[in-house]
């Protein structure tokens, strides 16, 4: 699971409220990671003690340095998952921002290896940054040569067009996302979120993960809420089995509305979580 949680200041309430959302994403079984963006060392904290009581039987534990410089925090099921290793790198084009990759082994059958890569490139990162990030993800997680999943908040669609005029998002692939997703079969990222899509016939841009702070005019010519899909999970050498966004999560049917009768009550962040089921041999 992947969140730009909001939390810069802690806030309890909001806290719980994610953790019982992550409980309720379908799947069957506690998450096995955790990736967290702007969200600050006590809040990761609190949050895996709030997931513990949401997961009976897991253990959730803050892993990797939980300093405002690393961008993207992980919290790790140990009931399921023995962390083996972690490293940080730093932005393509900043080096106050740094990111995370960790390599942990299943506790299940065989215990398979794997890696997982948390990031959150910056809103105002140039077209070519962009693309340097997406390649030095590549570069980092193929370092262990194992299965691995690079997640987190890429702040930008992955077409040129905007979500509402391209539901089924076929317009041109803006070169980061061209840049994780290209190349020969075994080295690639897919895109969880969009096979899982694709392959159930729906539109991938209805799984959208952040709506903005105001109306705005969209590129359909009404003026709503912009909603867009800029959180991904992406996955190299494992099966998707299921993914999605928190859907419909704290958003209300349409734009700039909620799921609840007061915003407090369910909204945890301006953006919504994304989740996957992923295969792992053992």
């Amino acid at each position: 699971m992947t969140v730009n949680a909001h939390q810069y200041v802690q806030d309890e309430a909001r806290l719980r409220t994610l953790a019982e959302a992550l409980g309720d994403a379908p799947t069957d079984r506690p998450p096995d990671v955790v990736l967290l963006q702007e969200i600050e060392a006590d809040g990761v904290e609190a949050l895996a003690g709030l997931l513990e009581d949401t997961f009976s039987g897991a253990t959730f534990e803050p892993t990797g340095p939980l300093n405002r410089a690393v961008r993207s925090k992980a919290i790790v099921n140990v009931a399921t998952n023995e962390v083996r290793d972690f490293a940080v790198w730093n932005d393509a084009c900043d080096e106050r921002n740094r990111y995370l990759v960790l390599r942990l082994r299943s506790q299940s059958g065989e215990g398979s290896a794997y890696s997982v890569a948390g990031v959150h490139i910056p809103w105002d990162s140039e077209t070519e940054c962009r693309r340097q990030n997406a390649t030095l993800i590549r570069s980092t997680v193929e370092t262990w040569d194992d299965p691995s999943i690079a997640a987190g908040d890429f702040n930008q669609r992955a077409v040129v067009e905007q979500r509402e005029c391209d539901l089924d998002e076929t317009s041109e692939p803006q070169p980061w996302w061209g840049e994780m997703t290209s190349g020969e079969s075994s080295k690639r990222f897919t895109d969880a979120v969009r096979v899982e899509a694709q392959r159930a016939g729906d539109p991938v841009g209805e799984q959208w993960t952040y709506e903005g702070i105001g109306p705005t005019k969209l590129c359909d010519g009404t003026t709503k809420f912009r909603r867009n899909r800029i959180d991904y999970i992406f996955v190299r050498g494992m099966p998707v089995l299921d993914a999605g966004a928190d859907d419909p999560g704290w958003a209300g049917e349409e734009p700039g509305t909620f799921n609840c009768e007061d915003e407090t009550d369910c909204r945890y962040s301006d953006h919504r979580f994304v989740w996957a089921r992923l295969g792992l041999g053992g």
